[in-house]
């Protein structure tokens, strides 16, 4: 994978603090995604946790700008796991919301996958995930 470590903590981090909430399942989900990517589970729980203090105040503006440059930082081989890890941690709940959506079209855009490709990752995590709930408000 050719992507920083902290760049992808600070897209996991933006992901994860979009609700306002570093909660336990989003730290497991972190683990799981350590695993995966064979990071260092305890580098990546750091960087991600420093980068949700970086972020704690940010305004919508800031976060994007934030969320961009994170993204630069990803090659574009690696663009779709990276999203796919991203999809993970906004779904970690089992509810997927309006803001959730527009948050991952964000990051999509950020890491230039098309949409068609997120609708279909969309619909295959919905189609895998019996106990998701999707709220439409």
């Amino acid at each position: 994978m050719k992507v920083e470590l902290n760049d992808f903590a600070a897209l996991l981090a933006a992901a994860i603090w979009a609700d306002g909430e570093y909660a336990e399942a989003e730290a497991t989900a972190v683990e799981e995604i350590a695993d995966a990517f064979e990071l260092d589970v305890t580098e990546l729980k750091s960087a991600v946790e420093a980068e949700i203090e970086k972020i704690k105040d940010f305004d919508e503006e800031a976060i994007r700008n934030y969320v961009n440059e994170a993204a630069s930082g990803v090659a574009r081989e690696d663009a779709p796991a990276v999203f796919e890890a991203i999809l993970q941690i906004v779904i970690v709940d089992n509810v997927f919301t309006r803001d959730e959506a527009e948050n991952l079209l964000f990051a999509a855009d950020a890491l230039d996958i098309d949409t068609e490709e997120v609708l279909l990752l969309i619909a295959d995590l919905v189609r895998s995930e019996p106990d998701l709930e999707v709220q439409f408000n």
